[in-house]
């Protein structure tokens, strides 16, 4: 935690608070943030109100009357000019983020995530795979205060938290805005929370994603088409649980366009739900759902 404090402290841009709230760590975090307190006016420190990662947050965004808010992690690192590079390109109703870059003892899958989350950003994809992951990590942003207000409805997050809070950002009408540069170093080791709380597995990541199709972009009882297999898959069927909408799944795909096609003939109404996870079944389901009229993140979407 040391090196991230002193990380915040060196940034070029000066005119900055910070909120630090305790999350009732094991380790001398706590210690660590008093020292800063003691050394840096910028620097406040605050008890957790509740327990956890989401009452933290909130404990923190409650103590700022900033114009600007975003957010830190204690294993991180921020590059000197990070707040400087977002703060230039805030605007009003808009989400600014930058690429990020993992460091520690970093295992080919998650510099492979890093290349994809990066990719995204150079691409703009958000949108279009906003509900497969977190397209914006946790870290890497910044907006106005007031926005972040405004869409954040504390009593409805719920882990993973960071993605929560992207999909409301998204609902809530703010507008996404990529800069290029490198504006976090992520830490990666075996302990981080995100690793090892059942709150960011893929059991809680479908339920989420899930929950928030039910609130903004399903119409009750839609006729649902699960598309794919595999774990997530089981996953989602049993999120959908005693669900009253007719559910149709669609899992060899040797005869799977065939099938589709008669079943919006039928039902035109229908949603895809695509579980596939590859590079080449996604291109070559995308392909195909839009070829039968469908729409991405309106009548078929990535999960």
């Amino acid at each position: 935690m040391q090196s991230c404090l002193e990380s915040i402290a060196r940034q070029s841009y000066s005119n900055f608070r910070v909120a630090m709230v305790d999350d009732h760590s094991s380790d001398h975090s706590t210690d660590i943030a008093k020292s800063m307190v003691s050394k840096d006016a910028r620097f406040q420190y605050f008890e957790n109100r509740g327990q956890g990662v989401v009452a933290a947050l909130k404990t923190a965004a409650q103590q700022l009357d900033t114009k600007y808010i975003s957010r830190m992690d204690g294993d991180d690192i921020m590059p000197p000019y990070k707040l400087a590079a977002l703060k230039t390109a805030v605007k009003p109703n808009v989400l600014v983020y930058g690429s990020v870059r993992y460091f520690g003892k970093v295992t080919e899958g998650y510099r492979k995530y890093e290349h994809w989350l990066n990719s995204i950003l150079h691409k703009k994809q958000w949108k279009q795979e906003m509900f497969r992951e977190c397209v914006v990590p946790a870290c890497a942003w910044m907006m106005l205060t007031e926005d972040f207000k405004r869409t954040v409805h504390w009593e409805q997050i719920q882990l993973p938290e960071d993605y929560h809070l992207l999909l409301q950002w998204f609902t809530g009408g703010l507008q996404i805005r990529a800069i290029p540069n490198m504006v976090h170093w992520w830490r990666h080791h075996s302990n981080r929370t995100s690793l090892v709380h059942t709150g960011y597995q893929i059991t809680a990541f479908t339920a989420l994603k899930w929950r928030v199709l039910q609130e903004h972009y399903l119409a009750p009882n839609t006729p649902l088409v699960l598309w794919g297999r595999g774990p997530k898959l089981k996953v989602l069927k049993t999120c959908l649980g005693e669900t009253k909408q007719p559910v149709l799944e669609i899992s060899d795909m040797k005869r799977a366009e065939e099938k589709l096609s008669k079943h919006l003939l039928h039902i035109p109404s229908t949603v895809v739900l695509s579980v596939v996870g590859s590079k080449s079944g996604m291109e070559a389901s995308r392909s195909l759902f839009l070829q039968l009229g469908l729409q991405e993140n309106q009548s078929f979407f990535f999960l």
